[in-house]
């Protein structure tokens, strides 16, 4: 199940309440009646927009009416560019987190220019390079790529000079963060809450008109 089918179903029974709604000054409640779980709000003031609750706290700045900057079809988010806006965040709930994968992935790629660049100088005596080569790899599958209890940055490169071909593996080099499900949740949640948003006031709008 993807996050944003996840979310749908944490909010298949919410209910709106909007507390204010003065042109850009918003808060806007999105909750179970009478229950706080996958609770959230938007709120919302001139270049800024803050969705707290439940799943986490995000604030982020961008144009004056920030309904207007995250409007959108729900289901559909842009985290990458929407990131670059984020102002402030929750510490318990980041934005982004250390990825196992991604290091993985950059210990792979250095360990392969490592050995590519010294079978230039050692093409004399190709079995002990390629003796060397294989074990070297056997023990960083061992110690690193098979390594489960690496759940840091700081672990994960304490692990690496270990070894010679991955000494100058430095983590400026490689993007090493995913972004969490907590941020992605909210991101849907700020797409969707807009879209019920808009429904709820053309809602509003409609009844007087009738009642006219």
């Amino acid at each position: 199940m993807s996050t944003y089918e996840q979310f749908l179903s944490d909010v298949k029974d919410h209910e709106i309440t909007v507390f204010q709604n003065d042109g850009p000054y918003r808060t806007v409640r999105f909750a179970i009646r009478d229950k706080s779980q996958y609770h959230f709000y938007l709120t919302t003031w001139p270049g800024h927009l803050v969705i707290s609750g439940d799943m986490g706290t995000y604030a982020f700045r961008r144009l004056t009416d920030m309904f207007q900057f995250f409007r959108g079809k729900p289901g559909k988010i842009n985290p990458g560019y929407w990131h670059e806006k984020l102002i402030s965040q929750d510490v318990r709930t980041p934005a982004e987190s250390f990825s196992r994968e991604q290091f993985k992935a950059a210990v792979v790629k250095e360990w392969r220019k490592y050995w590519r660049n010294s079978f230039r100088d050692r093409w004399a005596n190709l079995d002990t390079f390629f003796d060397d080569r294989r074990d070297d790899w056997r023990e960083i599958r061992r110690s690193i790529l098979e390594n489960e209890d690496l759940e840091s940055a700081d672990l994960a490169f304490r692990e690496t000079q270990e070894f010679d071909s991955l000494a100058n593996l430095y983590l400026h080099g490689y993007d090493l963060n995913e972004y969490t499900y907590h941020f992605i949740w909210c991101l849907h949640a700020i797409v969707w809450g807009i879209g019920q948003y808009d429904a709820h006031m053309a809602a509003k709008e409609e009844e007087k008109r009738s009642a006219s």
